[in-house]
C-alpha cells in the first residue's frame, strides 16, 4: 500500500486512522460471534461443537479457543472460522492449519458442554444437547477423533471398519445414542494402546455402513471419512 500511494508507513497509518479505517486484527476481533454457543439449535452449531470436543483447545485463563488440524483438512478449519469469526485468519504452517479466537463468552459457553482445558480426561456426553442434534454433534466428533478404514478381502470385496476414540464413559453414551437412532448395537468400548485413558468404539461391515449413512444425513462432514 505504501508503494502504491508513494507514501511512508507512518503517513499511511495516520491517514487510515483519520479516515476511521480498521486494521485486519481489529476487524477479525469485531467479527467474533461471541454468542455462537449460547444456544445450540442448528446442525452446523452441533457439528462445530462436536469437532471442538474432539480437536479444540480451550485456555480458560486466557479465554482462548484454538482448533488445530492437519493441513489437508484446512477447509474444515475455515468452515469453523466462517461460523464463529468470519474475518479471523487461518494459519497454515507446515502440515498444520490452525485457528485462534479469544472470547470470554465463547470459552464460558463451551465449558458448559465440558469443552475445557484437560477435556481429554474429563469430557462427557453433553446432556443439554437436544436429541435431534446428537447426530451432527457425533459427526463433528468423529471427524476429529474417528477413523474409517477400507480393507479389501481375499475375494476382492471392500470391508469397512468404523471407529471412534475417547473416554470410555463418553463412548458408552455415544453407543447408546447410535443404538437408539440406528438400531445398531455396538460392543462396549475397549482400551486403546495409544493412550492410557483412551478407548475405542468400533463397527464393521454393514453396521459401519449403516452408521455412516445415518451420520451424514445432514450433508456435513469430511469426504475422506465418508463411505456413501
Amino acid at each position: 500500500l505504501c508503494a502504491l500511494l508513494a507514501r511512508g508507513a507512518i503517513s499511511v497509518r495516520r491517514k487510515a486512522n483519520h479516515l476511521g479505517l480498521k486494521n485486519r486484527r481489529t476487524l477479525a476481533t469485531m467479527s467474533i460471534r461471541h454468542e455462537y454457543f449460547s444456544s445450540v439449535n442448528t446442525t452446523k452449531q452441533a457439528y462445530v461443537l462436536g469437532l471442538l470436543a474432539a480437536d479444540g483447545y480451550v485456555n480458560s485463563k486466557l479465554h482462548q479457543l484454538r482448533l488445530v488440524l492437519n493441513r489437508k483438512d484446512a477447509h474444515l478449519v475455515r468452515f469453523v472460522r466462517d461460523e464463529i469469526a468470519p474475518l479471523a485468519p487461518v494459519y497454515e504452517t507446515g502440515n498444520i492449519a490452525s485457528l485462534q479466537i479469544i472470547s470470554h463468552r465463547l470459552a464460558a459457553d463451551l465449558a458448559k458442554f465440558g469443552i475445557v482445558a484437560g477435556k481429554s480426561y474429563s469430557l462427557s456426553w453433553p446432556r443439554s444437547l437436544p436429541p435431534d442434534l446428537a447426530r451432527a454433534f457425533l459427526l463433528g466428533y468423529f471427524d476429529g477423533d474417528g477413523s474409517l478404514v477400507r480393507r479389501k478381502t481375499k475375494c476382492g470385496k471392500i470391508h469397512f471398519e468404523w471407529a471412534l476414540y475417547g473416554l470410555r464413559e463418553f463412548l458408552a453414551d455415544a453407543a447408546a445414542v447410535i443404538e437408539k437412532q440406528t438400531g445398531v448395537r455396538l460392543s462396549a468400548p475397549v482400551p486403546d494402546k495409544r493412550k492410557v485413558a483412551l478407548h475405542r468404539l468400533s463397527a464393521y461391515g454393514k453396521n459401519a455402513i449403516r452408521i455412516d449413512a445415518w451420520l451424514h444425513q445432514d450433508g456435513l462432514g469430511l469426504e475422506r471419512k465418508k463411505i456413501i
